[in-house]
């Protein structure tokens, strides 16, 4: 089983990837001294992320707004492909936020293109 190591006379961190654990005994490539390393093992804490992930749902491109129907249309579009394959929408739980919006949004560009067709 691999782990890593302190020498407890360089204070150099190595790695050991024999299969011997108790038993293990290498050499410090640092100050050349042998060394039964498994009393020397070194656990690393897990790094945690404290930051949420970012919602890419409610996210909306960013584009230059100039009047233009196609735009939104374009913007709509994005937000119903981003959530048309959630479960909640596949299987139309209607009390379901993601499927409500998917309705909304999928309403808004029937209406919008109805009204890019007219011209």
């Amino acid at each position: 089983m691999p782990f890593y190591w302190v020498c407890p006379n360089c204070n150099r961190k190595n790695f050991y990837s024999g299969s011997k654990t108790t038993n293990a005994i290498t050499t410090c490539p640092g100050c050349k001294q042998k060394l039964r390393v498994f009393k020397y093992k070194f656990v690393e804490k897990p790094q945690i992320n404290h930051r949420k992930p970012q919602k890419t749902t409610n996210k909306l491109p960013i584009i230059k707004h100039n009047g233009m129907v196609g735009d939104l249309i374009e913007v709509l579009t994005w937000s119903i492909n981003t959530i048309k394959n959630k479960p909640e929408v596949k299987d139309k739980i209607k009390w379901s936020s993601y499927y409500r919006k998917h309705q909304k949004w999928s309403r808004y560009r029937d209406y919008f293109q109805s009204l890019e067709a007219d011209k």
